[in-house]
């Protein structure tokens, strides 16, 4: 039995390659699912984009005191998640 890929998507704008591939995933173009779209700016269109489209779409901002392996850890933690 095949195994469909489960994609998490990271974007920080207007997520037009987002709707890309989940367009692509719902006409069968990419074997695969999105799980969620993950972005670092709150306001970013990509996360609209995945809310239209049912899927999770996730805030993780870069905190002020948070040095740069901080968080990528807690964005590894965040995709983590959803595999």
């Amino acid at each position: 039995m095949e195994r469909t890929a489960r994609l998490v998507l990271l974007a920080s704008g207007n997520g037009s390659n987002v709707q890309a591939v989940i367009d692509a995933c719902a006409r069968g173009a990419i074997s695969a699912q999105v799980s969620a779209v993950i972005s670092d700016r709150v306001d970013a269109r990509a996360l609209q984009r995945a809310d239209a489209s049912g899927i999770p779409g996730v805030h993780v901002g870069k905190r002020v005191d948070e040095t740069r392996a901080d968080y990528d850890a807690r964005l590894a933690d965040v995709v983590s998640g959803f595999s």
